[in-house]
């Protein structure tokens, strides 16, 4: 097997025999396409036999498949970066005390078990079971960065939109270590316990690559007059017009229609939203590709969380711009915006999520 840069493994991406290909279908359906051998090893026979549509024969073929990958019985798939940028980003350091082959890329889940990696998880298992953080695990910043790049550091925050897919997967185990996306500023990514950090469950060579690029990008933008790019300043949205608002509202739909989002949930998500299309319920759009009402509704939940996590005007400041006006009002204001919008039902939907309120409190 070559050597070559690989991502995460996923179960999707597993070449399993024919007994269990309805069973990785039904992992992916319930737990999502994303999710890895390295989580599928954390789940119980007992926890997915609570999930909904398991029967006990599909328990039993679960409890065989996973001693299979405990014993690494399965056929490999040839994992290689899917953009350019990804590549780079993931490609050893020369800092390495050696070069990473491929199959210990892929092996690295498996080090989560070793002897190093079962020290650190021993050492640290009560600071995580207390309700710490990796916020608590971090270098102070004068031992690392100029006084005016902490300085700079503090004004801003990162721009979800600017992230690649590899950089939102190790931003979101963070958020495994209690870490919730607005705390994972431009300063704490900065002086992260990298030592520390790798020797983590979830944290392998990959991941480290990852951080390496953030970091750069991070510490590049802090050294121009006017960062952009990865770094958005956190008081964007303070003295924003109403105007203002609605025109950042539909440059972030558009873009986040180029989003590297999967087709399938894009097109749920805008379904449901009704927005530069049609609005249509649950069941209809559930029909269309063979999944649940529910978990179309789950989609639709995911999805909107990844947009409202990017908007680069908070949902707070939504909130209080448009508290205390009239639906007339709102949409007399947002002309625009409504014109991307089937109906006025739709419109006010999309509003509703993006200022996280119930929308029949819009009188």
């Amino acid at each position: 097997m070559k050597n070559q840069p690989t991502k995460f493994l996923f179960v999707r991406d597993l070449t399993v025999s024919k007994p269990f290909t309805s069973l990785v279908s039904k992992l992916i359906q319930i737990y999502g396409e994303d999710l890895s051998v390295a989580d599928l090893k954390k789940i119980t026979p007992e926890e997915f036999a609570e999930q909904k549509g398991v029967k006990s024969a599909t328990v039993d073929r679960f409890t065989k498949f996973k001693k299979i990958l405990d014993g690494a019985k399965i056929k490999l798939p040839s994992l290689v970066s899917t953009s350019k940028q990804d590549e780079e980003l993931l490609e050893p350091s020369t800092d390495d005390v050696s070069a990473i082959t491929f199959d210990e890329r892929i092996f690295d889940i498996e080090l989560e078990q070793s002897g190093r990696r079962k020290k650190v998880e021993n050492k640290y298992a009560n600071f995580f079971k207390e309700g710490n953080s990796l916020l608590d695990v971090v270098v102070p910043a004068e031992e690392l960065l100029e006084p005016e790049i902490i300085e700079r550091a503090k004004r801003y925050k990162i721009a979800y939109f600017s992230l690649t897919k590899s950089e939102r997967k190790v931003f979101s185990k963070y958020e495994k270590y209690n870490v919730p996306y607005e705390e994972m500023t431009p300063l704490f990514l900065l002086t992260i316990d990298h030592s520390m950090l790798k020797s983590l469950p979830g944290f392998g060579s990959l991941a480290s690559n990852v951080l390496r690029g953030i970091h750069s990008r991070i510490l590049g933008e802090l050294q121009k007059d006017e960062p952009s790019g990865i770094l958005i300043l956190k008081e964007f949205d303070a003295n924003l017009s109403l105007d203002e608002i609605e025109q950042i509202l539909l440059e972030d739909l558009e873009n986040f229609s180029s989003f590297d989002i999967p087709e399938k949930l894009l097109q749920v998500w805008e379904r449901r939203l009704g927005y530069k299309t049609e609005f249509q319920m649950l069941a209809f759009i559930g029909r269309e590709f063979g999944l649940t009402r529910e978990r179309i509704r789950q989609y639709e939940n995911q999805v909107t969380a990844i947009f409202v996590k990017g908007m680069r005007v908070s949902s707070e400041k939504i909130h209080e711009k448009i508290a205390s006006m009239s639906r007339a009002q709102i949409l007399n204001q947002f002309k625009k915006l409504r014109t991307a919008f089937c109906s006025d039902e739709a419109f006010f939907r999309f509003i509703s999520k993006v200022a996280q309120i119930d929308g029949n409190d819009l009188v």
